[in-house]
């Protein structure tokens, strides 16, 4: 069974969460701390030829709280500064510098939310809860660096997140918490990545709980089962006249956002999707408003607006 060295089992389990400068590693953080969680260190990547780079906070009295700034969401390190938590930036994490200086930090646990290397079992399995992971997708199905690209391009009815234990093989370990939700019509990928962070960093609050207590329920993945999600490449931002109107409408309104030209290829023709504004699942005609157009798909109408014909 595992122990903690937690005093008591009302303690709060101290963590270092590893992350980048971007809006999950950002709601992670305000969730553990809203949750009671001691978060003693951020650490993110930093250039390759430096092993470590220390940030300390600056310290401030307990009774001051933290204002963000007025103009915008504060970054993870202003907001981790204004808690009074340390940020490193590591370069090399199978640097012995590097090792030594986080064994030196008292903490109980690790926890990754969305950082895009892999950590060495040495930095984690010395802690007494070990390390776990926020992975977007409903493990073993996509893997890798990039699940909610493919759960867009799929047309998948269900996203979710999983909590996993590290292991040296990405997003592979076994699984301690998972939650599934319904993807809703229209709903773009910052505004799919913000919703399952947030519930991902609840289940690590409870999934750090029932470490403490000694309690975790585990299950092994399937690695007959798993997929994997990698970056996309250009032919993956072709949408094809298979699709169904509500898969790619779906897909363009998901990943729209990241600002890489997506083109529908359909009848011998392809041409690059400027908005998409409607879909309806019948086939019966459509009256697209001024510059759009109802294009036919395998199942139902899109309606789009394409970037003008080259003339040629």
């Amino acid at each position: 069974m595992l122990t903690s060295t937690l005093p008591s089992r009302h303690a709060a389990p101290g963590v270092l969460l590893f992350g980048l400068e971007c809006a999950t590693t950002r709601i992670v953080l305000d969730h553990l701390i809203a949750g009671g969680i001691d978060v003693r260190l951020v650490c993110m990547p930093g250039p390759p030829a430096v092993p470590l780079i220390e940030a300390p906070a600056r310290r401030r009295p307990a009774s001051l709280p933290f204002a963000a700034p007025a103009m915008g969401t504060p970054t993870v390190t202003a907001a981790a500064h204004g808690h009074g938590i340390d940020v490193w930036r590591i370069g090399d994490l199978r640097s012995k510098r590097v090792e030594r200086a986080l064994a030196g930090v008292d903490a109980d646990a690790l926890v990754v939310a969305c950082y895009d290397r892999l950590i060495p079992a040495a930095i984690y399995g010395r802690l007494p809860l070990g390390g776990l992971n926020l992975h977007p997708s409903l493990l073993p199905d996509k893997r890798g660096p990039d699940p909610l690209f493919w759960v867009f391009h799929a047309g998948d009815e269900l996203a979710g997140v999983t909590i996993h234990r590290l292991t040296e093989t990405f997003d592979a370990g076994d699984i301690l918490a998972q939650q599934s939700i319904p993807l809703p019509d229209g709903i773009s990928e910052d505004e799919l990545d913000a919703l399952l962070a947030a519930i991902g960093a609840e289940l690590v609050i409870d999934c750090l709980a029932q470490l403490s207590r000694g309690e975790p329920t585990t299950c092994p993945q399937n690695d007959e089962a798993a997929t994997w999600a990698p970056h996309p490449q250009p032919c993956d931002w072709v949408i094809d006249g298979s699709w169904t109107a509500r898969r790619a409408f779906n897909f363009v309104r998901g990943v729209g956002g990241r600002g890489h030209p997506i083109s529908l290829r359909c009848d011998g023709e392809q041409r690059q999707v400027v908005e998409v504004l409607d879909w309806q699942a019948d086939d019966q005609a459509v009256e697209a408003p001024p510059g759009a157009v109802a294009v036919p798909m395998s199942e139902g109408i899109l309606v789009a607006r394409f970037a003008p014909r080259h003339a040629g």
